[in-house]
């Protein structure tokens, strides 16, 4: 069990050293949309989604059900991921030609060409 009391001891120093701070409604922070984009935002997963729960044989009752169901996600990421994984990359809107391209972010696509 010391390894228990050591970790313990580990995450309250993290606690007190970061500016950690509650978020009860999932709300991003201010620098998180300028980050990432709104093309990568998401706002639930797909739980609630019933042709995934029986494509993927998950559970019920759990917290993120209940969160997920209590609250309709307009963009879930698991649509998106089925998407990139058939080979329909998503687009971005490129100011310099003023046009929609195809996204390039390497990272997510090679995640899911890995995956094919």
């Amino acid at each position: 069990m010391e390894g228990h009391k050591k970790a313990s001891e580990l995450l309250e120093k993290l606690k007190n050293e970061l500016p950690i701070k509650e978020n009860e409604k999932g709300i991003p922070s201010l620098w998180y949309m300028p980050l990432v984009g709104t093309e990568s935002f998401f706002d639930g997963f797909g739980f609630n989604d019933e042709r995934y729960r029986r494509k993927f044989k998950w559970a019920t009752g759990s917290k993120c059900d209940d969160r997920e169901l209590s609250y309709a996600a307009r963009r879930p990421l698991m649509p998106y991921i089925e998407s990139i994984i058939r080979g329909d990359f998503p687009t971005k809107w490129d100011y310099s030609s003023k046009k929609l391209i195809t996204n390039d972010d390497w990272l997510l696509m090679d995640q899911a060409l890995q995956g094919r």
